[in-house]
């Protein structure tokens, strides 16, 4: 009996492994890295504020040292286009994207850069929920 189970649990995470659709797209913004005169003091590079990147209509979860939860009822793509338009528009690059799509769970995590301030941004879906969690992080 136990054999059965474990060949069905083998063969569903297979099944779930083959309908998986990742995809990794990197957005550099230029073509020539720049050059950063390093200063004489020990500060680490500002960190982006993160009033700024909070999703219109969404509310906060949590709030931790550098880190901020929020839940939109927005649909995931609206608020993943909605971050990329917003790191851009605060002179930043988009320096990496990765979007997963699973049995209707999504799963975005961008990070923008600009070599003194940094956010990095994590929207979740799961299936079953109706709520959108949005992490904010890196400042």
């Amino acid at each position: 009996m136990h054999i059965f189970t474990t060949i069905a649990a083998v063969l569903i995470l297979l099944g779930g492994v083959l309908y998986t659709k990742t995809s990794v797209i990197s957005e550099p913004e230029q073509a020539e890295p720049q050059i950063t005169q390093k200063s004489e003091s020990n500060t680490p590079p500002q960190q982006a504020s993160y009033e700024a990147y909070v999703y219109p209509g969404s509310q906060t979860v949590s709030a931790i040292d550098n880190a901020i939860v929020l839940t939109s009822d927005n649909n995931p793509d609206d608020v993943t286009n909605w971050y990329k338009a917003k790191i851009k528009s605060q002179g930043m690059a988009v320096t990496s994207f990765v979007t997963t799509k699973t049995n209707n769970t999504v799963l975005n995590k961008l990070v923008g850069d600009d070599g003194n301030k940094k956010v990095e941004v994590e929207i979740k879906k799961n299936a079953n929920d109706a709520l959108v969690t949005i992490t904010l992080s890196g400042w």
